[in-house]
């Protein structure tokens, strides 16, 4: 073998020695980033990159995003039935309700354009009754013939939802994660309703009228307790009472004011003043009385129940209901 071709064979022997060094080195690194290990793989140098973690996080796409929505695990498998798709797995209250409402609001719609299901709207309220509503300005949603039909039909549409949902397997994932809400809350249409966005937000309030003449909207599962105070109206009897001693007053005042008395006689007439317009002070002391009420909507057992209490302070009597207390004292004849 020439001196040239011994060169060669060498130069030959060191690179095939080199590719066998990277390729051994390109194993060792990638036998390290699959080490399921996390001690190991830190004493190997370095913290855990996102592709070492246990187990592995999968980057961000808009696919991952869907599945990581609320309530919804990232492995719920769904299928498609009539254009919705049904979640399998339902991680919270909220999320499940979201769906059942879906599915409540897009059967609103069949039921709504379904021309063989007819609607009668109920019998408008006695003259005197609308009298006593409108005097405290009371709008309950529901009492228009619009709205009182998508309360049937809300009702007609849940009640076929439910239907679906007891008999068709592929709601079971939906059916587990409602029965707690229907055996401790119960549901009715129109908190669904509004979720779907069939039904304004309004449809959820009980206004009820305060004395203060202000409306406060109870909702859902809750006893509001109104605290406040009346300044009690003066009797006949007590506003005589002041008429005669505010003439004592002045009759006094005007005796002292005259002149020409001796020491004795205005230290008597003082201290009868005195007394006289304690009594008048005391007699125009307003007096108030506490007052509570009451307002109760729902259920007290159901597990979202609440109490409220407000404190609306003094509350004056409107004209007409001094004119109305004026006419009991005229009418009893008493003091």
């Amino acid at each position: 073998m020439t001196k040239r071709q011994r060169s060669f064979a060498v130069a030959l022997v060191s690179l095939l020695a080199a590719c066998l060094l990277t390729l051994a080195a390109l194993w060792m690194r990638g036998r390290s980033a699959d080490d399921p290990d996390p001690e190991r793989a830190i004493s190997e140098g370095g913290a855990l990159t996102q592709d070492q973690q246990t187990p592995p996080v999968p980057p961000k796409t808009s696919e991952n995003e869907a599945a990581e929505a609320p309530g919804v695990s990232a492995s719920a498998e769904e299928e498609t039935d009539g254009g919705s798709k049904v979640s399998r797995q339902f991680l919270t209250r909220e999320a499940a309700l979201n769906f059942y409402a879906e599915l409540v609001g897009e059967e609103f719609d069949r039921v709504e354009a379904d021309e063989t299901i007819t609607f009668t709207p109920s019998e408008p309220m006695s003259e005197e009754m609308a009298k006593v509503w409108n005097r405290h300005n009371l709008n309950i949603w529901g009492d228009d013939p619009e709205e009182e039909k998508i309360i049937e039909f809300g009702w007609i549409a849940l009640e076929n939802v439910n239907r679906r949902i007891e008999e068709e397997e592929q709601y079971a994932g939906l059916k587990e994660a409602l029965m707690p809400i229907w055996t401790e809350e119960g549901v009715s249409p129109i908190p669904l309703l509004v979720r779907a966005g069939r039904a304004p937000e309004y449809a959820l309030y009980d206004p009820v009228m305060l004395p203060n003449g202000e409306v406060y909207n109870m909702t859902g599962q809750m006893e509001l307790i109104v605290k406040y105070q009346r300044k009690a109206v003066l009797t006949p009897k007590k506003r005589r009472l002041i008429s005669d001693r505010e003439g004592q007053e002045s009759s006094l005042l005007a005796r002292l004011s005259s002149g020409g008395l001796s020491e004795s006689e205005a230290a008597k007439l003082n201290k009868e003043l005195t007394k006289v317009q304690q009594e008048l002070e005391s007699l125009r002391k307003p007096v108030y009385f506490d007052h509570t009420k009451k307002h109760l909507q729902g259920d007290r057992d159901h597990p979202n129940f609440k109490t409220v209490e407000l404190d609306i302070g003094v509350v004056e009597f409107t004209e007409e209901e001094k004119e109305e207390i004026e006419e009991f004292f005229r009418s009893s004849g008493g003091d």
